[in-house]
């Protein structure tokens, strides 16, 4: 990326990633699709009750990859192949340790989150079910990410994808078997997506031990590097917390919803799911920025950093706006796809609209906050997520349940929260690169 037309550069990277972004979140998707509509609503209330917690855990080891991608890109920008190949062999025997510990460690503290969330009894013991064998098996998910960020940050967004095809291809076909054949409710969507996630796992980390491109894994070099890790760890860390702590503000945000009954419960559980369609093209985009601006940070070319990212927030609006508008349009039907009892569709109609009439300016905290990492400034994006995510996120819900004890209220929580995050993300990144470069960056682009 530190050659050539930018457009193209960011298109070709993005697109495969975007698909496969949508493809993971395609067989989250087809476990509400086949619970809905197949297992009740309380069996949907139950998954999409649990996708706080899963993102609390999983969220915080993603996180952590977006420092893997940036010292990496970084060091591949920079030529220094010999701490490039140290970073790798780091964050795979990381992940192999401390995500085993986590699995292990969430499994045996699932039934304690799940009454934080004051889950209603009717809901409770499918949630736990689901939840457990989700967590026992994370560690394969863990693992596909890691090699996906591993790849990405050496440009490389294709692979990743094709793979998250094959995993989602058994997903789809293990939930039909589990569910409509062996009539397991959310015990079998949650074992054919453990399964899926085993073989996206598999698959990238037969890349990664038989390559000869620079990311080949050794068993004889795999531990952790002081250095490299460390590097990963002072870049990652910020935004792994970040994705935590909102993760938990999410968990205190469900238990709001929690408050208004099954019918808002399943109805949030859809919007989770269509939330996730809007923002992936612009994390996808996000990500884009990151890889973009650390290797040509790593190769000291800040002009064309510069120019990456207004490229990247064009090519965000093109691709989120349209697709704001058409969830609006026909969120009715989306949401009917899910579970057509009135109630649910009412409450996911509503907190669909809400959300993806935010989507002109959804991105600019993926991509501004992309090239800050990029460059090593992950600190302040992380401090200015959490400032709008969970401190006045958490100040807007106090107040609104105080006063009205509406779910409308609550349902505009999230764009709310988006709103600040984007605006003052964009302003940071102008007076960073004022500050540091000596030239102002329009936000106008």
């Amino acid at each position: 990326m530190t050659e050539g037309r930018i457009l193209p550069l960011l298109v070709r990277y993005t697109v495969p990633l975007l698909a496969g972004n949508l493809f993971q979140q395609l067989y989250n998707t087809v476990d509400s699709i086949v619970v809905g509509n197949f297992a009740g609503k309380e069996a949907l209330a139950a998954i999409g009750t649990t996708s706080a917690l899963t993102m609390l855990v999983v969220g915080f080891f993603n996180g952590f990859y977006t420092g893997c991608t940036t010292v990496i890109a970084r060091y591949f920008g920079a030529r220094n192949f010999d701490l490039l190949k140290k970073a790798v062999h780091s964050i795979v025997a990381g992940t192999f340790l401390f995500g085993a510990i986590l699995s292990g460690v969430a499994v045996l503290l699932s039934p304690l989150m799940l009454q934080v969330l004051g889950i209603p009894g009717a809901v409770f013991g499918q949630a736990l079910v689901y939840i457990q064998i989700y967590f026992g098996g994370m560690i394969f998910l863990l693992l596909y990410n890691m090699g996906a960020a591993v790849l990405r940050a050496m440009g490389d967004s294709r692979r990743p994808f094709y793979f998250l095809i094959a995993s989602t291809i058994v997903n789809i076909v293990l939930d039909i078997v589990f569910v409509l054949v062996f009539h397991w409710g959310v015990k079998g969507v949650a074992v054919g997506t453990v399964i899926a996630e085993a073989v996206s796992a598999l698959l990238i980390l037969v890349v990664m031990f038989r390559t000869d491109e620079l990311y080949k894994v050794e068993l004889s070099k795999l531990k952790i590097d002081s250095f490299t890790f460390g590097q990963i760890f002072k870049l990652g860390f910020p935004t792994a917390v970040q994705m935590s702590v909102t993760a938990i503000s999410n968990v205190f945000v469900q238990k709001y919803v929690n408050y208004f009954g099954a019918d808002a419960m399943a109805g949030w559980a859809i919007f989770q799911k269509m939330d996730t369609v809007i923002f992936l093209p612009v994390a996808s985009v996000g990500m884009a920025s990151q890889t973009f601006a650390g290797q040509n940070f790593g190769a000291d070319n800040i002009p064309r950093l510069r120019q990456g990212t207004k490229v990247a927030i064009r090519l965000n609006e093109c691709i989120s706006v349209p697709l704001g508008f058409t969830l609006f349009v026909f969120a009715p039907f989306i949401v009917g796809l899910f579970n057509r009892d009135p109630g649910v569709v009412h409450y996911g109609t509503y907190v669909v609209r809400v959300s993806s009439a935010a989507c002109i300016i959804r991105g600019w905290n993926q991509v501004f906050g992309g090239a800050l990492r990029g460059m090593g400034e992950a600190k302040m994006p992380m401090f200015i997520i959490l400032f709008s995510f969970v401190v006045l996120r958490q100040i807007y819900l106090a107040v609104a349940m105080a006063l009205t004890r509406s779910f409308y209220w609550v349902g505009a929580a999230f764009a709310f929260g988006w709103f600040f995050g984007n605006v003052l993300c964009a302003l940071y990144y102008a007076w960073f690169m004022k500050k540091h470069y000596g030239q102002p960056v329009p936000l106008k682009i």
